[in-house]
């Protein structure tokens, strides 16, 4: 990924107060021991792509969170569009 891309191809961010199982939960900023000012990431993902013919159209997501819960996930997806046969 080129610098200029960056901006782009990629997100990021954090939970925000909400409901779990009915439930009042609390945002990132307002865990203990957290800044209310802090701006660590607690999702981020990204759009990646390898640039040859092989791989040509073929997308891929990267994932990846820390959960208030205390289980964080971290996901790839490719998508597979098809196959263009290059020689």
């Amino acid at each position: 990924m080129k610098p200029e891309e960056v901006l782009q191809e990629t997100v990021r961010g954090q939970y925000g107060p909400g409901v779990v199982e009915g439930k009042k939960a609390l945002g990132y900023r307002q865990e203990p021991n957290v800044l209310p000012t802090s701006t660590v990431e607690t999702f981020a993902a990204m759009k990646l792509a390898v640039e040859n013919w092989r791989w040509a159209g073929i997308e891929a997501v990267a994932a990846g969170n820390v959960s208030r819960l205390g289980c964080g996930w971290s996901v790839v997806c490719v998508a597979w569009h098809g196959y263009t046969e290059h020689r």
